[in-house]
């Protein structure tokens, strides 16, 4: 090359910044795609690089999988993504108990036009036993809803599925498409993966680009023994429609009406009317006595309209939420609800074969009640006797007080269960206030209970130290527990001087409820 010829680029020109990509295959269900090299630049000599191990991500037709846990955070919401998580603003970084995904759109590469040519960055984490899942629908309800998930495999691997939505239903899966640098992993029972798509969303058989807003739903739960996902046991969604071309913070919707409808129904029915009735029947039975409207004992009537009233309520609830639901959505809160209902039914049903204090009645009547069923005919059997011996109604009203405490445990058990998938907050207040409102309950109880027997023993003392004790006990650890928030706020580096959070503002008013109640 002579001296005037132009200047030609240097070969490190070419190979400032090169980057190479390979795919590996292990076997036909097994392989890596687009596994990027370090980043190399060319200087004349050769660098001395140290090969690195290849992590294992692999990517199949269905996902992608890695054991080693993704460092997904809330960095960046609001600025260069879209974030969208329960509790709401959490940070899936250091909480282990936040649910969490995330959107970011790129714009297309010049040349390309949408919706080809958008690409999305999506991020989901959250604890679960089987599977996390996001989705896009045109309203709050699932069905016709294009659906990722991030499932975990019976091999211990998680795998990203594609999905559409017919109905409350198992989605059907659909072929991945266009997604790639799908990685996923599972640590501590939190499973958490990453994917590039340029899909476009699909829902009622449409297609629309990225910038088309819709809600987002999110929901997880278990996977059955071959990997397929299972019903959800919680979900979410937005309260509006989300474009999540514009990074944002996104808020979570309120509950549906016929959930709170099922949630009020029940605490009124358990909570209220039921712990009412019961108290009549226990400890009010001189209430008005001497009068006898209807020819029945006032407490007699009191207490068989509460106790008809819980099981209306509770009949409405059941039908409100099945009906909502549409089918069975397993966990423990449905199964505790329909052994409440049975029992609930089972009770009434009873006591209209109640015998009187001295009546007689032959075993032969109860063959038809048997036949019911097990427990109903056991009930009613010995509720009212055999053919050679006289019943006293003593028997059938400890079988009576049993299956009442029975459906009380059970209804509890219900509701903190319920209050558990309802409750979004990240310290669930809700349950922390029913726990509270139980406590309050059986310190009533008790203290009721040694009442009656000091007054039966003719120990005014003893009844008036019965009374007071049990509603300082509870008033004393209500206090305690303000007290441990304040301290907490002030360790943390918060002003004591600031109001009281709303939790510690329930706390306060549980006590207040618990010392009125008690000192009555």
């Amino acid at each position: 090359m002579g001296h005037t010829s132009k200047p030609q680029p240097l070969l490190k020109d070419f190979f400032s910044c090169l980057q190479r990509g390979a795919t590996f295959v292990q076997n036909y269900t097994t392989f890596w795609v687009n596994v990027k090299s370090l980043i190399l630049s060319y200087s004349g000599v050769f660098p001395n690089i140290t090969p690195t191990s290849i992590g294992k991500t692999a990517s199949t037709s269905s996902g992608s999988l890695t054991p080693s846990m993704l460092s997904i955070t809330s960095a960046g919401c609001e600025v260069t993504k879209v974030c969208f998580s329960k509790p709401l603003h959490c940070n899936p970084a250091v909480d282990r108990g936040c649910y969490f995904m995330s959107a970011s759109v790129s714009p297309p590469p010049s040349g390309s036009s949408p919706p080809s040519g958008s690409v999305a960055q999506f991020e989901m984490k959250g604890p679960s036993p089987g599977y996390v899942s996001f989705g896009f629908s045109d309203d709050r309800q699932m069905g016709n809803d294009d659906i990722y998930i991030c499932a975990l495999e019976t091999n211990g691997f998680v795998q990203v599925q594609h999905a559409f939505s017919t109905g409350k239903r198992k989605p059907n899966t659909l072929p991945l498409g266009n997604v790639s640098n799908v990685m996923g992993s599972l640590q501590d029972g939190v499973i958490s993966c990453s994917f590039t798509s340029m899909n476009p969303i699909s829902t009622q058989q449409r297609f629309t680009d990225f910038n088309t807003p819709y809600y987002l739903l999110y929901a997880y739960g278990p996977t059955s023994n071959v990997g397929d996902i299972r019903f959800h046991i919680g979900d979410f969604s937005s309260s509006d429609k989300v474009d999540i071309t514009n990074p944002q913070l996104v808020s979570g919707a309120g509950k549906p009406q016929s959930v709170k409808a099922h949630g009020a129904l029940m605490l009124i029915a358990w909570m209220t009317m039921a712990t009412l009735g019961m108290m009549v029947a226990r400890y009010l039975k001189s209430l008005a006595k001497g009068h006898s409207p209807f020819g029945k004992a006032v407490w007699f009537l009191a207490h068989v309209s509460l106790m008809s009233l819980t099981v209306l309520a509770t009949s409405i609830a059941f039908i409100v939420i099945f009906s909502y639901v549409g089918g069975w959505s397993g966990g423990a809160h449905p199964v505790l609800g329909c052994l409440v209902m049975i029992l609930a039914f089972i009770q009434p049903l009873a006591t209209l074969f109640r015998c009187g204090p001295d009546h007689r009645l032959y075993v032969d009547h109860l063959l038809l009640f048997v036949a019911m069923g097990c427990y109903a005919g056991f009930y009613w059997l010995i509720a009212m006797g055999t053919r050679k011996s006289d019943v006293k109604r003593y028997v059938f009203n400890w079988l009576h007080m049993l299956n009442a405490v029975v459906i009380k445990a059970l209804a509890v058990a219900a509701i903190f269960t319920g209050l558990q998938l309802f409750d979004n907050t990240e310290d669930q207040v809700l349950v922390k206030v029913m726990g509270g409102f139980v406590g309050w309950e059986a310190a009533f109880y008790l203290s009721f209970e040694l009442y009656t027997s000091c007054i039966n023993k003719g120990k005014p003392l003893l009844h008036l130290l019965c009374m007071l004790i049990p509603g300082t006990c509870v008033c004393v650890h209500a206090c305690m527990c303000v007290h441990r928030r304040i301290m907490r706020q002030w360790a943390s580096g918060h002003s004591t001087s600031q109001p009281l959070s709303l939790q510690d503002c329930m706390y306060s008013v549980t006590a207040n409820m618990i010392i009125t109640q008690t000192d009555t």
